[in-house]
């Protein structure tokens, strides 16, 4: 938990507990796992999770209180060194503390971000006000977007998102932005140089998660398919083979009340750490350019301690260089290794040193507390 963060993306970091265990792919080089075994934090499905006492949970009240006397709103990623929603009858009770903390502190808007999104609707009490509520997912490729975005899109929240991190595919997201896309004449808010960046087309963040959740696939609530009936989308459905995109208009949620809920918000970076995979520039071009063309805004954080591009050359290649091979290896490319690119910085965070494409941070519009 942290009052500051390095991570780009939030103001605050929030834990309810630390302790958590692998789902997929993204899990595998888990920063936060490496970090919490430094403190004697076991983990993984049979580990104890750490909790913290009532000093720990009074830090977010004084964020709160610190927000409304600037009148500036904050957020809040929850949870950095756990998943809120992973299934464990042990964390009953610190969710319904950190629901209770959430409705305290209306001035924070709290990054709920999950690779266990088909927990949600089980976990998320119905009655909760979620104006300052975002919900977000990990799709870390194509398999896990297709998975996963639908059942996210099946939630309401003031704010939907999707961390692309750590990328290790590309990824069409198209169908899920293309109904989640911000009306034109609103302007996006916030960026690496203070003014609206347009996304040119020219591991910190992120959750963890095993082996297995205890709730099987099978046993996930799906969004079933529905007709809307108003004269501005007449005739369209909402389609729930892959998109999971369903109108919300008759749940009343004040936020999202004019058109099918999409993505609001997506996040990009390469893997970071000493065992990264590989993030070809290549996929960030074309979710930015993805996101750009639905209006939607996109962030852009790192391209990772292994960044390569597969459509340009701008770095220097020694096929002997223990990175290149690392990276041929992994994206099972031997006898045609990658171009690297070289970067300083050692997770690829210093957007200087990219093409100027990649200069973009933005925020979704953040809703007023009246």
């Amino acid at each position: 938990m942290g009052e500051t963060t390095k991570i780009a993306w939030t103001d605050h970091t929030f834990n309810c507990w630390w302790g958590c265990q692998r789902v997929s792919l993204g899990c595998e080089n888990c920063y936060a796992e490496s970090f919490a075994k430094r403190y004697g934090t076991a983990w993984g499905p049979s580990a104890d999770r750490r909790f913290f006492p009532d000093k720990h949970w009074n830090e977010p009240r004084k964020w709160n209180r610190l927000a409304e006397a600037a009148r500036v709103r904050k957020r809040v990623f929850c949870a950095s060194m756990a998943d809120v929603f992973e299934a464990r009858s042990d964390l009953d009770s610190q969710r319904e503390r950190l629901w209770k903390l959430i409705s305290e502190t209306p001035w924070l808007d709290w990054l709920l971000l999950t690779k266990r999104p088909q927990n949600i609707k089980l976990m998320l009490p119905d009655g909760l006000d979620r104006k300052n509520i975002w919900l977000g997912t990990t799709a870390e490729n194509q398999e896990n977007a297709d998975k996963r975005i639908p059942l996210l899109l099946s939630n309401r929240a003031a704010k939907l998102f999707v961390s692309y991190e750590p990328a290790l595919g590309p990824v069409d997201f198209s169908p899920w932005l293309e109904e989640g896309r911000q009306p034109p004449g609103e302007p996006r808010t916030g960026n690496l140089f203070g003014t609206t960046t347009s996304c040119s087309p020219s591991s910190e963040g992120g959750t963890h998660g095993s082996e297995r959740d205890t709730q099987r696939d099978g046993e996930v609530e799906r969004v079933g398919s529905q007709r809307d009936s108003t004269s501005a989308l007449s005739g369209r459905e909402a389609s729930t083979d892959r998109r999971g995109v369903r109108d919300l208009r008759q749940d009343g949620f004040e936020d999202r009340t004019r058109r099918p809920l999409g993505i609001s918000w997506l996040i990009i970076g390469g893997e970071s750490g000493p065992k990264a995979r590989p993030f070809d520039l290549a996929w960030g071009r074309s979710t930015i350019a993805q996101c750009k063309a639905a209006n939607v805004p996109v962030f852009f954080k790192q391209a990772g301690a292994l960044p390569i591009d597969s459509e340009r050359y701008l770095g220097t290649f020694a096929p002997e260089d223990k990175r290149s091979i690392a990276a041929a290896k992994a994206l099972g490319c031997d006898d045609n290794p990658p171009n690297l690119v070289l970067l300083w910085h050692p997770k690829g965070g210093d957007l200087s040193e990219l093409p100027p494409e990649f200069n973009v941070r933005e925020f979704p519009n953040q809703r007023t507390v009246r």
